[in-house]
């Protein structure tokens, strides 16, 4: 199916803000929103997945329909965010079950808040022909401005799309392209206007440590802004901050709602490559266990590594890990560090958007602090501060 295509002249002397994978958290939106002193002037640009995963997607939603009616908002559909299709057509008696097997086994969903709002329960007999009908009645503004959204985005110097773009002709894209394709970097196209894309969270793309910082693909004009909000330990939300419209640099901060700490001594970062381990490759096999920890061998790599127990998942009789790292960053004792897990090994921590392994002492914070731990995601009420992506090496590709 071919992708929707818009395009838009920006007007020049606004600042423009873009932002992808929001997942449902409404929470972390607003304060990333109230860390950048975003305003009427401002011209708000989301590059899908608004939607599931997080704790309230209809929320969020709705505070964008809100945003858009006194703002300049625009925002491409992601592969989280395609649910107009699926409620606003009968659906073939195969699609309805397909429809109500993910509303059982995803209750972070759109559709079940939905449920929840006009009191309905979802059970394993549900008639989807009925339950679509009352949700069509009962929320049809939030299905409208869903089907308002584009796949691509164009713009006088730039193009946002959720997943990825094929070189050509943009108004003649592959629907399931702009919103699926998994690690688009990697695929090496390359383009004219500069291409902001999420979905695929940075820290799969590798470097050191597990970094969820946006990357700009200087040979292929190619940003990559997905933080891995949500989905991964650790995760944050990105903004991409363009002063105006034709600025020759771009600014970005970030907010992951995390807790801070003070590291109480110095670490110096690992003096040689550290094994990285990702899901998209995380099968592995257990040879022994030692109190919270499990040695392994990496089928595809044949690295052997100690992996906490906690990351490790059964699945069909085999293992598998979530994202891991052996990557000890540079660490000075007063550095302020967000600690995501203790173990009887040290601490897994992040620092500017990196997370590695800390195995020195850490402070347990003041009362304010410890109280903050337990209002993610608002627990963290300012990023790390402005960080310029261009004219630096860090976030190249």
């Amino acid at each position: 199916m071919e992708a929707r295509y818009q395009r838009v002249e920006l007007p020049r002397g606004r600042r423009i803000l873009v932002v992808s994978d929001l997942h449902g958290n409404l929470a972390g939106f607003q304060a990333l929103l109230e860390q950048v002193k975003y305003g009427e002037n401002d011209i708000l640009i989301i590059v899908g997945d608004m939607l599931e995963k997080g704790p309230d997607s209809l929320g969020l939603l709705r505070y964008v329909i809100h945003l858009s009616q006194s703002h300049t908002v625009y925002a491409v559909c992601g592969n989280c965010d395609d649910f107009y299709d699926k409620i606003m057509k009968p659906g073939t008696p195969e699609e309805n079950r397909d429809c109500l097997h993910y509303m059982l086994n995803r209750k972070k969903s759109i559709l079940n808040e939905m449920c929840w709002e006009i009191g309905v329960e979802v059970h394993e007999n549900t008639d989807m022909t009925k339950l679509k009908q009352q949700l069509r009645e009962a929320f049809p503004k939030e299905f409208a401005f869903l089907d308002t959204l584009p796949d691509i985005l164009e713009t006088q110097r730039y193009i946002f799309v959720h997943a990825g773009l094929q070189p050509g002709d943009l108004r003649h894209q592959d629907r399931n392209f702009c919103r699926h394709t998994g690690s688009f970097l990697s695929l090496g196209y390359s383009f004219e206007k500069t291409c902001v894309v999420g979905h695929w969270p940075v820290c799969l793309y590798g470097g050191h440590g597990i970094c969820h910082n946006p990357i700009f693909a200087r040979a292929h004009n190619v940003i990559s802004i997905d933080g891995g909000n949500v989905l991964k330990e650790g995760g944050q939300i990105n903004v991409l901050i363009l002063s105006e419209l034709f600025s020759e640099s771009i600014e970005w901060q970030s907010y992951d709602g995390l807790p801070l700490s003070t590291a109480l001594e110095n670490q110096p970062e690992s003096n040689q490559e550290s094994i990285h381990l990702r899901w998209t490759d995380g099968k592995v096999e257990i040879l022994k266990r030692e109190k919270d920890y499990c040695y392994c061998r990496h089928e595809s790599s044949g690295a052997l590594v100690w992996i906490p127990e906690s990351w490790l998942y059964e699945r069909n009789g085999k293992w598998f890990t979530d994202d891991y790292t052996e990557y000890h960053p540079e660490i000075h004792a007063g550095d302020r560090i967000a600690v995501l897990q203790r173990t009887s090994k040290g601490c897994f921590v992040k620092k500017d958007g990196v997370c590695g392994w800390y195995s020195g002492a850490v402070s347990e914070g003041n009362e304010e602090e410890r109280n903050l731990c337990s209002q993610w995601p608002n627990a963290r009420p300012a990023g790390a501060g402005v960080k310029r992506l261009l004219g630096t090496k860090a976030g190249e590709w």
